[in-house]
């Protein structure tokens, strides 16, 4: 969405004039992202920042979560593929300012602090 993102940044950041962008695939990021905050690694400072909310949870669990989450916040709706489960698209009528800072103040602290989706 370079419509949205770059006037963003150029609002956010007005004395930079070049960007560098490193584009991760999402699945592996949101994955990888699980697998840190799930680990029992790390000191018992990065453990607490971590928190506990996806402890005992699946990859899939905590994502049909978020997914619950999103949905009842009206930022995306749920279509029926034929499959055993939903395929989820985004709200039409959600604005993503407002869609950014419901989630946001949606998701626990417990969850390394954002998520996954």
């Amino acid at each position: 969405h370079p419509d949205l993102v770059v006037p963003r940044l150029r609002r956010t950041c007005p004395h930079l004039r070049t960007f560098i962008v490193t584009l991760r695939d999402p699945v592996d990021r949101a994955y990888s992202h699980y697998q840190m905050v799930t680990s029992a690694d790390g000191t018992p400072a990065q453990r607490a920042a971590r928190g506990t909310a996806w402890r005992g949870m699946t990859f899939g669990a905590v994502l049909r979560r978020e997914l619950a989450a999103l949905a009842s916040l009206g930022l995306v709706v749920a279509r029926a593929e034929g499959g055993d489960a939903p395929v989820y698209v985004p709200a039409p009528e959600a604005q993503e300012e407002d869609a950014y800072t419901a989630h946001q103040a949606s998701i626990p602290m417990g969850s390394g602090s954002h998520s996954l989706l």
